[in-house]
């Protein structure tokens, strides 16, 4: 890998060791005030979410594109401690490999998986030229957001990519103006900055320059503004986002309108033959 693409993998690589630091030091040790403030929001739209359906549907998409795993080796890219479907999927697979820079994290999926033969977990990184395996299928949960570099980025999980392979991805949009906003002032405060870039409109077309995108659809557009409603009344709250949450779904499964005011994004990637 020459010139400016060999560069930009040295810089990815760098990044992924801070990363690691960052992360293995504890993140909320290690996080300043606006970015715990940042998490708190998170998972308060999080909790909303799931009285929403929001996640039950995500998952349920998941399985549709995962399909039968009987026949399919299969990774976990920057599984952590291993996501809400790692076990089922580890147990459906023929072989599984769940990665991870976290050696503390990957320890405890590695503990999980003990009882699946063909399963197993292991400190790696996916861009480092030492990591040559190739898959079926790239379960990707938040994961392909953290490259600054996407597009080389891209070019590399298209060569750990079996022909005919899929990538399954979710991750945050930066596509709406509230969104955009608030990311925009919470931004200079951010501790994980380096690592964290949400979708724009323009990694859209990135992707398709690799992959065929089969699937996408977008969560929390208009199902957004359930969480401030929350304040007024958790039954008002969940009735209103519930609805505005089947419109989402039906609006936000082709790039245009509906899916830009969503707050994230999953797709299903198809590896052209």
């Amino acid at each position: 890998m020459a010139g400016s693409n060999g560069q930009e993998h040295r810089e990815m690589l760098e990044l992924n060791q801070k990363q690691t630091s960052y992360y293995e030091a504890g993140a909320d040790r290690s996080a300043g005030l606006p970015t715990r403030l940042w998490t708190i929001i998170r998972d308060v739209m999080e909790q909303v979410r799931v009285a929403i359906n929001v996640d039950a549907d995500l998952y349920t998409k998941h399985w549709d594109w995962l399909g039968d795993l009987s026949d399919k080796r299969v990774l976990d890219l920057g599984c952590y401690e291993g996501n809400p479907l790692s076990l089922q999927i580890a147990e459906r697979s023929a072989s599984y490999l769940g990665i991870d820079l976290s050696a503390r994290a990957i320890g405890i999926l590695d503990e999980k998986l003990s009882h699946i033969e063909h399963a197993h977990a292991e400190v790696a990184d996916f861009l480092s030229p030492d990591f040559i395996h190739e898959f079926d299928v790239i379960y990707a949960r938040s994961v392909a957001h953290h490259f600054k570099y996407f597009d080389a980025f891209l070019g590399i999980l298209n060569q750990r990519l079996r022909p005919g392979g899929i990538v399954v991805t979710f991750d945050p949009l930066e596509t709406s103006l509230p969104i955009k906003i608030a990311r925009a002032l919470y931004r200079p405060f951010q501790t994980d900055a380096a690592w964290e870039w949400p979708f724009r409109r323009r990694n859209f077309y990135q992707i398709q320059d690799h992959f065929e995108i089969a699937e996408v659809f977008g969560i929390m557009g208009r199902a957004k503004w359930a969480v401030p409603l929350a304040l007024f009344g958790k039954k008002l709250a969940i009735r209103v986002g519930r609805r505005f949450h089947a419109d989402d779904l039906v609006q936000s499964r082709q790039l245009g309108r509906g899916l830009w005011r969503c707050m994230a994004v999953s797709m299903c990637w198809r590896k052209r033959d």
